[in-house]
């Protein structure tokens, strides 16, 4: 128990410091997909990976509950890290009319994952 009691100064440093709550952002995502380190390629593939589910089943329990969809992806079109990855890409591309694209990558991944689903995948009226 003292041990544990004389460890949990570092730990609390540990967890205020690195703060696992906060968003990664496209910029932080890319260089981290760019890495030599294949650890924090696949770990930055895994983030994204995540991110995604978390938004197809926000879609999905929209479906479910409020009979609206958030997007409408095709049925059969099964999506990978690849593809969301050059969804951002292109998303990123297309905006930087409106915003230079270092202030487009300062968004997190989550909103631009989730907007260029929006826009890649429009719901017709009629749904």
């Amino acid at each position: 128990m003292r041990h544990l009691r004389a460890a949990l100064p570092f730990l609390w440093l540990f967890v205020v410091g690195t703060n696992p709550l906060s968003a990664m952002t496209v910029k932080e995502l890319k260089t981290n997909l760019r890495s030599p380190d294949q650890t924090i390629v696949k770990g930055a593939k895994l983030y994204l990976a995540g991110v995604a589910e978390g938004i197809m089943a926000s879609n999905a329990g929209a479906e479910a509950t409020a009979k609206v969809s958030l997007f409408c992806q095709p049925r059969l079109l099964s999506l990978n890290t690849d593809n969301f990855i050059e969804m951002i890409n292109t998303y990123v591309t297309k905006l930087s009319d409106r915003a230079t694209k270092e202030k487009l990558e300062d968004f997190d991944v989550s909103t631009v994952l989730y907007n260029s689903l929006v826009d890649t995948f429009p719901c017709s009226e009629k749904k």
